[in-house]
């Protein structure tokens, strides 16, 4: 299945943003460490954690990019905290209403159908086993040693029972 062009779009925005983020971080540092500019610890562990998060950011676009599960799930996760802190923030600032809506329009995308069909059919062809394929396997595997003898039928029949549920 091709890559939906919004995920495309989403990815590419993650990245750079992570890379903006990560220079923003890098360069307050070393003015930090070159000059008498910045002298406060708590700065400095603030631009260090901007620039975790920059990073995190930029394996999150790659993985959308990829088509990985867990980088819909880690959008989807940012997507849900940045509504929330959006809310919070929205009584003492109204610019975080934008905040609201745009990670709002994230997860409203992350959940449409073809995007969603995306990760599945990507996921699915890059693993050897899909969950159907495991699950017929699995039968396979328990008709096979039915087969052989080496379970009864009562234990072929539990397993049996246990495999489809």
């Amino acid at each position: 299945m091709n890559r939906p062009l919004g995920l495309t779009i989403f990815s590419m925005v993650y990245f750079i943003v992570g890379i903006v983020y990560l220079g923003y971080a890098v360069i307050r540092l070393d003015f930090a460490f070159s000059f008498t500019g910045m002298n406060s610890e708590f700065e400095i562990l603030a631009l260090t954690i901007v620039g975790i998060g920059a990073f995190v950011q930029m394996i999150i676009g790659i993985a959308l990019f990829m088509g990985k599960k867990w980088g819909r799930l880690a959008c989807s996760v940012l997507a849900i905290i940045g509504v929330i802190i959006g809310v919070v923030m929205a009584f003492s600032y109204v610019p975080f209403i934008l905040s609201i809506l745009l990670h709002g329009f994230v997860i409203w995308y992350m959940t449409r159908p073809n995007v969603v069909a995306y990760f599945q059919s990507n996921d699915s062809s890059k693993s050897n086993l899909s969950f159907s394929t495991r699950s017929n396997d699995a039968m396979d595997i328990l008709k096979e040693r039915y087969a052989r003898g080496e379970i009864t039928k009562e234990e072929f029949e539990q397993m049996k029972k246990d495999l489809n549920t």
